[in-house]
């Protein structure tokens, strides 16, 4: 009887060419791994059977004695055929079912190779990652406290803070802010006072809701009237708020101050001109109250405090007077830098053609300082800082960053940490 290790090694060889041709990423030990397999599942169902040789020949004399060796012999030869069609079937789902277990670990394999590749990446550009900080006050007036910067310490009021700042959108070219500045803006697009004064929450408080005596209406002129944008002037009775009329009436116009009584002298004769245009006027009203702001901002502050919703208060127009009236929630001396912030912001606002409302989930916290930073990294955002000694915005970034605009970029060491990578042990297939 001839050895049956030839065709067993035969097979054994085919087999393993043919899974290694159908499944190229499986490894010379994965594919040899199925073929054990294969082989441990033909020998555990064909225990009974002494040699391996008499399955072709049980399917050579099937196909040549059929329906001639009688009926028992066929029925006999016809039981083997069912037995070895039955194990053929089984031994093809073992193998089906070794297959798929090795694409799964190559499937793991590859996973895990990803995941490294992931946390590789992930760290190093956490290693990478810089925030953008702003400069504070200390109370070593030699030194600033720098924190990462996000919108809301950074483009709010803070008297802290060394400098203001104004983020621009590089695409529309517009300033963020946030949803009340955005609101005041549409309101008071007319006049950076009234804007300024509507930040410190005094919107109402820039007319009296009722005339004295009925008939004299110059200080119940609101806000939104001041100007020429919004309706021709009649004998300059919208040049001022109501308050800033009864500021202006109760110094006189002979007892102004020179700049002030030369922009006023200036603003009346341009008003008369019939060849200035509608633009001349408005810039010398605008030069007007630049100069009556400079002069009186403080006085106008104590009209503007004054109650003045009811008609009782239409003669509580004195902020001196004995019993006189004012609104709770304003401090009694005037917060003039937080106004003149207001006003720069304005400026900014009106050269940049307008300003668009940032997310508020951006404006703060640690994805306030992502935000913010990746944008600045990425150009999408533009910064911006107010010069006090030339008095205007100039632009500027953290690589170019000195002295005057307080900026710099800290490596974050604890975002560092936390994208270490967790150890991933190699995984013998």
């Amino acid at each position: 009887m001839k050895s049956t290790k030839p065709y067993i090694l035969y097979i054994y060889v085919r087999c393993k060419q043919k899974i290694k041709s159908q499944n190229p990423f499986l490894t010379n030990s994965i594919a040899s791994l199925i073929i054990e397999k294969f082989f441990f599942a033909i020998f555990s169902n064909v225990n009974k059977c002494n040699n391996l040789s008499k399955y072709p020949k049980v399917l050579k004399n099937n196909a040549v004695n059929n329906n001639v060796q009688g009926k028992s012999k066929d029925r006999q030869i016809n039981m083997g055929m069912s037995s070895t069609g039955y194990n053929l079937l089984m031994l093809t789902g073992e193998l089906h079912n070794v297959e798929w277990r090795a694409q799964n670990l190559m499937n793991e394999e590859l996973s895990l190779a990803t995941q490294k590749d992931d946390a590789y990446n992930e760290y190093n550009n956490a290693l990478e990652y810089k925030s953008v900080q702003v400069a504070f006050k200390s109370q070593d007036s030699a030194k600033s406290t720098y924190k990462d910067a996000t919108f809301e310490n950074m483009c709010t009021y803070n008297a802290d803070r060394q400098t203001q700042y104004t983020l621009t959108d590089a695409k529309t070219g517009k300033i963020y802010v946030d949803t009340e500045t955005k609101q005041n803006y549409i309101d008071y697009d007319n006049d950076k006072y009234s804007f300024a004064w509507a930040m410190l929450g005094m919107a109402g408080n820039s007319s009296w809701a009722y005339s004295a005596d009925g008939s004299d209406n110059s200080y119940i002129v609101t806000a939104q009237d001041v100007g020429y944008r919004n309706q021709s002037l009649l004998e300059g009775k919208l040049w001022l708020s109501g308050v800033e009329q009864k500021v202006f009436d109760d110094i006189g116009e002979d007892n102004l101050e020179s700049k002030v009584a030369s922009a006023y002298k200036e603003l009346k004769e341009i008003d008369k001109d019939d060849s200035a245009t509608k633009a001349d006027k408005q810039a010398a009203l605008e030069n007007f109250r630049a100069a009556f702001y400079d002069a009186y901002s403080s006085q106008i502050y104590d009209y503007m405090r004054l109650s003045k919703s009811s008609e009782e208060d239409a003669t509580n127009t004195n902020p001196k007077a004995d019993g006189a009236k004012f609104d709770s929630g304003f401090p009694a001396d005037f917060p003039v830098d937080e106004f003149n912030y207001y006003v720069q912001l304005w400026e900014q606002i009106q050269a940049a053609g307008g300003c668009i409302e940032i997310d508020a989930q951006n404006t703060s916290g640690t994805q306030g300082s992502e935000w913010l930073t990746n944008g600045v990294q990425s150009g999408s955002i533009l910064i911006s800082f107010y010069d006090k000694t030339k008095k205007e915005w100039k632009d500027t970034s953290v690589a170019t960053s000195s002295n005057e605009n307080y900026l710099q970029e800290k490596a974050d060491s604890e975002k560092a940490k936390k994208a270490e990578p967790h150890q991933i042990e190699n995984t013998t297939f």
